[in-house]
């Protein structure tokens, strides 16, 4: 199963198809065929209430070949066991459990071992009287299959009063709201007899199931009869209303999988320094003394499989019985594209250990088609202005994962109007969910949109889980297939066509509109700011003022701005060595006139003297802040960047290494035996990415993604601004509705270099506030134009003023951070010593602060804490200073704590605040004070009361509190207890 350009693939990919489609993949005499390289994982389809016989045949073998990643394991029997829907579990479940059954398939290699066996002395087969009879062996092509029967139980919103007012299940749109069928939406299926061994081969499919009475068509428009695809257009269901025609996409994340490199040629030369997968199993038989045959024939077997596949892609150290050191590489839809394959240059001997020179290797491009191509993970495609369901499911293996999606929101339940809104979503094994993303962004002469969807944390990226939803606009747009990345890039569609090599989509493509264009026409006078915001209502008379409420930032490096390091833990020396960070130069209402050049230079003088003062006085903790910027709901918000880097960016040794899939990394690593591969190269090119607000994805995303037009800002330039606003703007026939909605807090991250710039400090925050806010300093109360991490916000509600207290928590890990030694010499604070994967590299942060339990208790920060003694007051200042953000409120006033991850690593976090309880997005849903944290996540802590006392904010796993993450929430003058 081949997953990208380069040919990196699963020799033993174990996957689900039709039975018609096998020649496809298999031909006669069981040799694997070219479509090998466009699998996909097997979404099928049927309607709610439907019946579902499924009969499944075991082509498979009936082993596991002894490889770099697993030992050789028996896979005899494969089940097809399902979730959500009805089934006999005696004759459907797809497993055994207990006495009770067996239910699965056998392969052929198992019927033939099992019929050898009866024919030799001893053996027997009988028949179900008891009979005693002579089995023939299986041909070459007889194999076994089983059925499995299913119901797609329809789920209505109330079935009691639903047929106790005489309602039907699957009743059109015209009956009761209680009556209508949800559906049980998406179906995760997979193997219980081996999934820790074929799982993460490709072995997990999903049932998909439409609502009663839906048609479905392949993207073309031509009828999808065997109901099954990736992509699909679903029409002409029963309840339109719950129900409309839209296009369908279904996307599965998996980690885990077992990929050989063909590029590279494999031997006894130590992989990263070490001996891994089958060379180390053969150095362990020679020292265990096992017999010299068995030696001869692991080694040989061993080369054998290096020659016919190439290298292993990060193995273990030695084959498993059960996956569990490895986890790299990442898929989506059985592809992918990392992130060193597009920016890397390939050697002779076909390692990638250093950057591609120039443009082509620089990160702030690594996600531009216009540069490297589209991306051979999948390309879902739909036409502006249609509806799209996109369906989501983890089929392998233990990662967790966040699907993030540039441009784009969705209810968190797909299902309930008043579900707060997301961009980011967490996901694991075998779990799914569905979001409803309208292609609601409106471009006039622009051929193409894309959205960019990825799997949140930089170990997702840097293996290659991303691809792109791509909208077009109309069926007369350039279709990019076949094309020339260079010559498609930035030309509208009628410069298209004066090409000779312009095709359009066409009937590649169907449109959902009614009149087969693909095009949406707007009523005119809503082109402004390419429909982002509306029209202001005074724009006449505010000629030569603000039109949007303006931020000027700049992006600096710290150490070159200010000629010191970025303290995290002053009385420790923990500092980051190459700090760089977004700075709020200013923040301008509606209707006042704009800064001119010389006032923004003005601007930035004042500001440095005083972040130099503030930095050097060592009683100030929050020198400097992560970037906090203020709108309310319903603001046009204009945001114009700054590069103001360096010509070149310092790299300190001490970066948290990125999976090793290839040679090229993020630290050279040496003791590891990377001597001769370079460092990731850092860019000098930045951007301001946001989640969750509206905005054009094709110029103001913060992001060079696919073929939109977006440019990274360059050294020394201030860029063209942004334009967001601060709510949501759907379509309503040929009309853009604006409508403001309160986001709270909103992830802003840099995509100059997604992998380097957010860990040394490029993050921040726009917080969306409730319509009419005014900000407020916290200890003063005097009103101010934006506040930092902590202020006190006032709003009008009804005939009064409702005021709460914000305090701005930002998770960051995977850091590079140096400490003082005890000799006086300064490093990288080591790795977590018990974490074994590596998406728990790095160091922990809350904002820019640390606070690991090694260094409070003066001890190496590679001791053993579980020896350690802590003092009775190890978590209050009477102990010693708290380097972390200390919080405060009054007692009895409403606080928000603000709580977000704009970057990091795939290990997740819970937020736990002590002595108070809280909503967890929905009232009576999962934890009361401990919410699922990590990339892409924003949520808001609301806290009705705050409870007097001295308490703890931290996260819940116990080597990220331990490793920093912790401080203190302080309401009213308590005397800390001590505890």
């Amino acid at each position: 199963m081949v997953v990208n350009h380069d040919g990196w693939h699963d020799p033993q990919g174990r996957i689900n198809v039709l039975d018609n489609d096998v020649p496809q993949y298999v031909d006669r005499s069981g040799g694997a065929r070219v479509k090998t390289d466009q699998a996909k994982p097997f979404f099928f389809r049927a309607n709610s209430g439907e019946c579902i016989r499924y009969r499944h045949t075991n082509r498979s073998g009936h082993e596991l070949h002894l490889n770099d990643f697993q030992v050789a394991t028996p896979t005899d029997t494969i089940g097809q066991h399902i979730h959500l829907v009805k089934f006999d579990v005696m004759s459907s479940d797809g497993s055994g459990n207990g006495w009770n059954y067996e239910d699965g398939t056998f392969a052929q290699g198992a019927i033939r071992e099992r019929i050898e066996a009866s024919h030799k002395p001893g053996g027997q087969a009988i028949d179900v009287q008891g009979q005693a009879i002579t089995l023939a062996l299986p041909g070459p092509h007889d194999y076994q299959t089983t059925i499995q029967r299913w119901f797609a139980d329809p789920l209505m919103e109330d079935l009691k009063t639903c047929e106790a007012s005489g309602g039907v299940r699957g009743m059109p749109s015209q009956a009761p709201k209680v009556c209508r069928d949800r559906t049980i939406r998406t179906v995760f299926t997979h193997d219980h007899f081996g999934p820790s061994s074929i799982q993460h081969h490709g072995f997990y499919s999903a049932l998909l199931i439409e609502p009663s009475g839906s048609q479905w068509l392949k993207p073309n428009g031509d009828p999808l009869t065997d109901g099954v695809g990736t992509q699909a257009i679903i029409v002409q269901a029963q309840d339109q209303e719950t129900h409309p025609d839209h296009r369908e996409f279904a996307l599965a994340v998996a980690d885990f999988a077992l990929l050989y490199d063909p590029h590279r040629q494999h031997g006894e030369d130590p992989l990263h320094g070490k001996l891994h997968g089958m060379q180390n199993l053969v150095k362990k038989a020679r020292e265990a003394k096992i017999d010299e045959p068995t030696v001869k024939g692991l080694k040989e077997h061993a080369e054998r499989y290096w020659k016919d596949h190439g290298r292993p892609v990060d193995p273990p150290l030695l084959p498993e019985a059960i996956s569990k050191d490895h986890h790299n590489p990442f898929l989506v839809n059985y592809r992918h594209e990392p992130i060193p394959l597009r920016i890397g240059l390939r050697e002779t001997d076909g390692s990638i250990k250093r950057q591609k020179p120039g443009l082509e290797g620089d990160m702030a491009v690594a996600f531009d088609s216009r540069v490297h191509g589209d991306p051979a993970s999948e390309i879902f495609e739909g036409y502006e202005g249609e509806l799209t369901q996109l369906r989501v499911i983890q089929g392998a293996q233990e990662v967790q994962h966040m699907l993030n999606i540039h441009g784009m929101r969705w209810p968190r339940e797909i299902a309930n109007p008043n579900s707060p809104l997301m961009s980011a979503q967490e996901i694991g094994i075998s779990e799914h969910f569905e979001l409803k993303l309208p292609l609601a962004n409106v471009f006039r002469g622009v051929s193409v949109a894309d959205y960019l969807y990825e799997f949140g944390s930089v170990d997702d990226l840097w293996n290659g889980a991303w691809g792109l939803i791509s909208s077009y606009n109309g069926t007369d747009a350039g279709d990019p297939q076949g094309v020339e990345p260079l010559q498609y890039a930035g030309l509208s569609i009628n410069q298209q066509k004066e090409k000779s090599w312009y095709r359009p989509i066409k009937h590649r493509l169907r449109p959902l509109q009614q009149d087969g264009s693909g095009k949406v026409q707007l009523a005119s006078g809503q082109d402004y700011l390419n429909g982002t915001c509306p029209v202001p209502a005074s724009l006449e008379q505010l000629e030569g003022k603000t039109t949007e409420v303006t931020f000027y930032v700049d992006a600096v490096s710290i150490r070159d701005w200010l000629g010191a390091p970025l303290p995290h833990d002053r009385v420790a020396g923990i500092v980051d060595p190459d700090p760089l960070a977004y700075i709020l130069l200013e923040r301008l209402p509606v209707g006042v006139t704009p800064l001119t050049p010389a006032a923004i230079e003005d601007r930035r003088n004042t500001l440095k003297e005083k972040y130099q003062t503030r930095l050097n006085d060592p009683s100030i903790k929050d020198s400097i802040e992560p970037l906090v910027l203020r709108a309310n709901a319903g603001d046009c918000i204009r945001v114009e960047l700054a590069n103001r880097l360096p010509a070149t960016l310092s790299d300190k040794p001490g970066d948290a290494l990125m999976p090793k899939i290839v040679s090229l990394n993020v630290d050279r690593d040496s003791e590891e035996g990377r001597e001769g591969a370079d460092d990731l190269r850092p860019s000098l090119f930045v951007t301001i990415h946001p989640q969750l607000v509206s905005y054009d994805v094709s110029n103001y995303n913060g992001a060079a993604v696919g073929f939109n037009g977006e440019l990274p800002v360059a050294p020394g330039t201030p860029g063209l601004p942004s334009y967001w606003y601060a709510g949501v703007v759907k379509l309503d026939g040929n009309t853009l509705k604006h409508e403001p909605y309160e986001f709270g807090p909103v992830n802003l991250t840099s995509w100059g270099d997604i992998i380097n710039q957010p860990s040394h400090g490029l993050v921040g925050t726009l917080i969306v506030e409730p319509a009419g806010a005014t900000y407020h300093d916290p200890l003063t109360g005097e009103q101010v134009s934006n506040g930092g991490i902590s202020a006190v916000i006032r709003y009008p509600d009804g005939y009064k003023t409702h005021s709460f207290r914000e305090h701005v928590v930002m998770y960051r890990d995977g850091l590079n951070l140096h400490y003082t030694k005890s000799d006086g010499t300064a490093g990288p604070l080591p790795n977590c010593r018990i974490c074994d994967d590596s998406y728990d590299l790095g160091d922990k942060a809350f904002n820019y602060h640390t606070a690991p339990f090694q260094i409070r208790l003066d001890q190496a920060p590679e001791a053993n804490l579980n020896e350690a003694f802590y003092p009775t007051q190890f978590f209050t200042p009477q102990y010693k200073p708290i380097p972390t953000t200390a919080y405060t409120a009054v007692p009895g006033e409403e606080v928000r704590f603000r709580v977000l991850q704009p970057h990091g690593r795939a290990r997740q976090h819970a937020f736990l605040l002590y002595g108070h309880e809280f909503e967890d997005l929905l009232p009576y849903y999962g934890s009361p004070h401990s919410p699922l944290m990590s990339v892409g996540k924003a949520i808001t802590v609301k806290i009705p009361r705050a409870h007097e006392g001295y308490w703890l904010y931290r996260d819940g796993p116990a080597q990220m509190w331990s490793g920093g993450l912790w401080g203190s929430f302080r309401v009213g003058e308590p005397k800390p207890s001590g505890q």
